[in-house]
């Protein structure tokens, strides 16, 4: 059972996520690989098989040695898992080929596969309903694009034209596609400058930073020209916001050794409230503008935008994720209180993705905040991963970073974020990654929090992210903090991780939220849409 835990949840994590009959047949193809390739039985041990071990080899758990001669048979059978030879023989083959005529025989692939399929075996869901792609990581990120084209940047039409020859879970063909688009769209902003026409230009530059964006998804980390394919969505989305004229400048935040890059978003001198929008483990600072900084001006907020450690480029400045996260919050808000043209009163922190989990550190320690949005918010960090990675958390290193690399060769787009996600956290793999958050990630004690609190679930989600999104909605409410719950729908399209495939009715929610909590007169009621 173990090894086929294993298997299902190496799966699960790079991406293969079972989603109705299409995620069932995925999986399906991925054992497919794994067992018909390889031989069928395993061999328990008898005394003639230890001799084939180092004494120091014994000490090693019954299952792992199990997986050694379940994977064995497969080399020279199979291009994708000869990868496994080099690990297994470093670990446990002494020079000697394994032999032993009275062993056992048993079966590892007698499970039917639909056990494997449950709907709670749902790994890092993030939407309902698949609409474009059978890849689930890259639909993922093709309705979140459109999602954005809500609200600024490409229209649905050029985002559909930037994927319309990429080959299904191909992330070559992605990155080429939207930075085709990109570099069009740049084009045509010159065009319009040239005939005066500033506004569509500034459009057509905040189109190329979004379809330039895109494109970074699944851009390696490592990869030569990732930091000047980051500088070149940068220059694009600044242009941008100039030739709009919203009143917005880059910011560096000091801290520790380095500095936070982000924007503020300022009116003016008066005195208003501020949104401080945090993201999670996929933004760069230029998505908080989406989410936050440009219906945030529309509705007369002002509104700070950083990428915080781990996020964006800070890798590359020595700042990865870590297990206080606050201190950086309050880093920011520190800065705030003493560059702002009038020192904030009215503070809101609104975080999305990991970023329910690092402004729920933040709100239970700074009490500068002065209201909460979180979409959803994350009290144990720790209990997602468990939820969520199962028994593969019970393996060993070698063996799941093994796995992953096997799984990266029939998910290539999962390779790539799961490289960038050890390159966030400063980890040299995956298996690292998962061990950091479950050694050193805090429980937070919501408990104490008494800051008036939206909360927003979608459809989609998770069931330990809604899980524990209705455990402190009801733990905050029985206390009589003021707190909301908006729950979102596949059927008013907003069913997507974070609502990003309907960002404009987040919004709305959002703020009007915030107008009464604050007691915010926002102004012309005709640019709130």
């Amino acid at each position: 059972m173990e090894i086929e835990n294993l298997f299902r949840y190496t799966a699960l994590a790079v991406g293969l996520k079972p989603s109705a009959n299409q995620g069932k047949a995925r999986l399906r193809g991925l054992y497919r690989i794994i067992y018909s390739k390889t031989i069928i039985s395993v061999t328990v041990f008898g005394s003639a098989i230890l001799g084939a071990f180092n004494p120091v080899q014994l000490v090693q758990p019954l299952w792992e040695r199990l997986c050694f001669f379940a994977i064995g048979g497969a080399i020279g059978r199979s291009g994708a898992t000869t990868i496994l030879l080099s690990e297994i023989e470093a670990r446990y083959v002494d020079g000697a080929n394994v032999r032993g005529a009275g062993c056992k025989t048993l079966l590892c692939a007698q499970r039917a596969e639909e056990t494997a399929m449950q709907e709670q075996d749902v790994i890092l869901k993030r939407q309902k309903y698949n609409t474009r792609f059978k890849n689930g990581d890259m639909d993922f990120m093709f309705n979140w694009a459109l999602g954005v084209s809500q609200i600024v940047g490409m229209s649905p039409s050029q985002v559909f034209y930037a994927v319309h020859d990429i080959r299904d879970g191909d992330p070559d063909g992605w990155r080429d596609g939207f930075w085709r688009q990109g570099d069009y769209q740049i084009e045509r902003a010159r065009e319009f400058l040239k005939h005066g026409q500033q506004l569509a230009a500034g459009q057509l530059h905040l189109g190329a930073a979004y379809a330039y964006r895109s494109a970074l998804q699944y851009t390696h980390p490592s990869a030569s020209d990732f930091n000047t394919r980051v500088q070149t969505m940068e220059r694009a989305f600044q242009q941008g916001v100039h030739l709009i004229g919203i009143p917005m400048r880059p910011i560096e935040i000091p801290f520790e050794h380095a500095a936070l890059p982000g924007y503020y978003l300022e009116h003016d001198e008066q005195s208003r409230p501020v949104v401080m929008m945090v993201g999670g483990g996929d933004t760069f600072r230029e998505d908080l503008f989406y989410f936050a900084g440009y219906p945030g001006w529309k509705r007369g907020y002002n509104v700070v935008m950083v990428d915080l450690p781990g996020q964006g480029v800070t890798p590359d400045r020595g700042l990865h994720f870590r297990a206080d996260m606050e201190r950086p919050i309050s880093a920011v808000l520190d800065w705030l209180e003493a560059h702002s043209a009038a020192r904030p009163t009215q503070i809101a922190i609104y975080g999305v993705s990991g970023g329910g989990y690092t402004t729920a550190l933040a709100v239970s320690s700074d009490p500068r905040i002065s209201a909460w949005i979180a979409s959803t918010p994350i009290f144990d960090l720790v209990e997602v991963f468990r939820r969520e990675f199962g028994s593969a958390m019970k393996a060993p290193g070698w063996v799941i970073n093994t796995f992953m690399r096997l799984a990266g060769m029939l998910n290539k787009s999962a390779e790539i974020n799961l490289d960038k996600y050890a390159w966030q956290f400063g980890a040299t793999d995956f298996k690292s990654v998962v061990d950091g958050v479950v050694a050193l990630a805090k429980r937070v004690d919501y408990t104490g929090i008494a800051t008036p609190s939206l909360f927003l679930m979608s459809e989609g989600e998770g069931d330990e992210l809604k899980r524990q999104t209705l455990e402190i909605y009801h733990d905050l409410r029985r206390r009589g903090v003021d707190v909301t719950l908006c729950e979102f729908t596949a059927a008013e399209g907003a069913d997507g991780h974070c609502q990003v495939n309907n960002l404009r009715l987040a919004h709305l929610v959002i703020f009007d939220w915030l107008d009464r909590v604050f007691g915010h007169t926002p102004g012309d009621r005709r640019l709130w849409v």
